[in-house]
């Protein structure tokens, strides 16, 4: 159902939740924003806004299975794409038809005229380059691959070559970085692209830098992502949590060839979340689908708790028998917290809980095992520090920072892990800094570090200590200089013009 229109300068802390039981993507996950209430144009604001010429979503009502759905493609000027794509409202206040196009009276469902003749055979339309279906599907363009559905391309028109760029990793980061747009859809689109560059490369044996979005297309995957942060932006939404994932099955053919379903880098990047088997072979999450909730998100075992305000569907491309291949996005106020929306440019606010207990009876090795058992079940950080308790007792403060979510679970487990009788639990308002992971070279390998920044400019960077500590070991030089010359190399990378 169509969200609620809220105020334009919300005074609450709005959660959303990605149902993602049936599959997620990043045309998904972008058209289920959209059904809930973000607005297209500003969507498409922000997208032209990032340098690529007539970069635009496009939208339309589509079935899958019993449910009424939106389905977005990313458009671009030149990328051959139909001029018109059959389209129909969902109702007159939230959704107008694009210019140019055909209002459609009937739903483009499956075998209907308006479908895409290029249907995928993964969850989304695009998220791979040249995605195979899984075995025992059928491609049907009749090419062996199909690209599903950004414009309907047949593979076949063109000689078998998709129309798509391949960008690197550092080209859309640079482009990012310079791009007009407001701070928050920035840090959230970079940090997408960051997780998904560092996973790839892991998968693959390449820098970060020097990955190329082969897998993910090249202007469609910036439409995705810029598109979801924008839409996230646009609905005011401070904290973001995620259901549990579709693993699929069977296996899909992309660039460097045959891949298992869930693919490697999609494995990597929702490592800790939770995932349920099949339901059918094929690929339910695709690479950027994944690198969306997992930089954005946080593992949920159900929604959250909050004043529903808005819900809706996004369709993926393929049409499965018997499973709704489709993504929910729902959204809402949540518990009253008065939290202001981030100013542009400025921090980012949310809503978490602080869980805090005193220990009196337990070795620092046990205290040390604790803070490992946290992490693992959802909190952001954990702290102790030394206190005198009652008869002169030493102890320990422990508190841990979490997302509402994720209270209960880190309360559980502070009960059945600690010596703890009782826990303090109260709401905080965090601010925290935009940030982003990035690669840097240098005389002793590739090392990550991580960049926070305000207003666009950075203003804090830290190099990430275990790929230091690594790279010290094996060169045998101190800790201290491998640190010096990663933070030497982001001075001068930030010093070079943008592309």
């Amino acid at each position: 159902m169509t969200g609620h229109r809220w105020d334009p300068s919300p005074s609450t802390c709005r959660v959303g939740h990605f149902d993602a039981a049936f599959g997620i993507s990043g045309d998904m996950a972008l058209g289920a924003l959209l059904d809930a209430g973000a607005r297209l144009d500003a969507v498409n604001a922000t997208l032209a806004a990032v340098g690529v010429p007539g970069l635009r979503a496009e939208i339309r009502r589509t079935q899958r299975g019993s449910l009424d759905c939106a389905q977005v493609r990313i458009r671009w000027d030149g990328d051959g794409a139909p001029a018109v794509w059959p389209y129909r409202p969902k109702d007159h206040e939230a959704w107008r038809v694009p210019p140019g196009a055909q209002p459609d009276s009937a739903s483009a469902g499956p075998g209907s005229a308006a479908a895409s003749p290029g249907a995928a055979a993964g969850a989304g339309s695009g998220n791979r380059a040249c995605g195979m279906p899984a075995q025992g599907s059928q491609c049907p363009s009749g090419q062996g691959h199909a690209h599903g559905g950004h414009g309907g391309l047949d593979p076949s028109a063109a000689g078998g070559v998709h129309p798509h760029a391949h960008r690197s990793y550092r080209d859309i980061r640079a482009r990012l970085v310079a791009a007009p747009i407001a701070e928050p859809i920035r840090a959230r689109a970079l940090a997408v692209f960051a997780r998904l560059a560092e996973a790839e490369g892991r998968v693959h044996g390449r820098s970060a830098d020097d990955v190329h979005f082969h897998e993910v297309g090249g202007q469609d995957a910036i439409g995705d992502v810029v598109g979801v942060a924008a839409a996230l932006e646009d609905l005011g939404i401070c904290a973001l949590t995620v259901s549990a994932l579709p693993a699929g099955g069977g296996t899909v053919r992309g660039e460097h060839g045959l891949l298992p379903v869930p693919a490697p880098a999609v494995s990597l990047l929702l490592n800790g979340f939770d995932w349920i088997p099949g339901p059918v072979a094929a690929e339910l999450v695709t690479p950027t689908g994944a690198a969306i909730v997992a930089a954005l998100g946080a593992p949920a075992a159900g929604w959250p708790c909050f004043c529903l305000r808005g819900s809706g569907w996004g369709a993926g491309s393929k049409d499965f028998p018997g499973h709704p291949n489709a993504c929910r996005f729902v959204w809402g106020e949540g518990g009253g917290s008065g939290d202001p929306r981030p100013e542009a440019g400025g921090p980012m606010v949310e809503t978490l809980c602080e869980v805090e207990t005193n220990l009196d009876d337990q070795t620092p090795e046990q205290v040390g095992y604790l803070y490992d058992r946290l992490f693992a079940a959802g909190a952001l950080d954990v702290a102790t520090s030394p206190l005198w308790m009652k008869k002169q007792r030493p102890g320990v403060r422990l508190w841990a920072l979490v997302r509402p979510p994720d209270r209960d679970r880190v309360a559980r487990c502070l009960f059945e892990e600690s010596s703890a009788l009782g826990l303090r639990v109260r709401e905080v308002r965090r601010w925290s800094l935009p940030r982003s992971v990035e690669t840097v070279r240098t005389a002793y390998g590739d090392l990550r570090i991580k960049v926070a920044r305000l207003n666009g400019v950075p203003v804090n960077a830290s190099p990430e200590y275990e790929d230091c500590r690594a790279a010290a070991a094996a060169r045998g030089v101190p800790l201290k200089a491998v640190m010096t010359a990663a933070l030497t190399a982001f001075s001068a990378l930030q010093a070079q013009p943008a592309p």
